[in-house]
């Protein structure tokens, strides 16, 4: 965020990263140095843009557009400083800049069983292969 000279980069308190399209000039850096690469420059605008989680969405108490059209149900927003039960890590621990980025992050871990593909063997005989 230090990075843009019109402080056109914010951070709100539930950690949702905000850009202010009508100041940015354009310049660029904040997307050569986002070590996410979420910040693009918008070839329409000449504008720094980025994912913004439906920001006005969320003001209203709608869901961002990605967690309501998420058939999976894989997308959720939540508060991060609630208790979760213990599948959730607290944060990504292997990320090795979290100290500077401070991510608002919790992964679900489930374990799956190994993936298996059968496939019938269209040769000779009719026994199906475990791949």
């Amino acid at each position: 965020m230090t990075v843009c000279s019109r402080n056109c980069i914010r951070k709100t308190r539930n950690g949702i990263v905000l850009l202010e399209p009508q100041d940015c000039n354009g310049c660029g850096k904040c997307a050569s140095v986002c070590p996410f690469k979420a910040i693009t420059i918008d070839t329409a605008t000449h504008k720094a843009d980025k994912c913004d989680m439906c920001y006005s969405r969320l003001q209203r108490g709608e869901q961002p557009v990605c967690v309501e059209s998420c058939i999976a149900g894989a997308i959720k927003i939540a508060n991060i400083y609630e208790d979760y039960p213990s599948e959730y890590q607290s944060s990504l621990t292997d990320y090795s800049m979290k100290t500077i980025t401070n991510p608002s992050t919790r992964l679900k871990h489930e374990k799956w069983e190994k993936t298996r593909i059968w496939a019938s063997d269209r040769g000779e005989s009719d026994e199906s292969i475990n791949l």
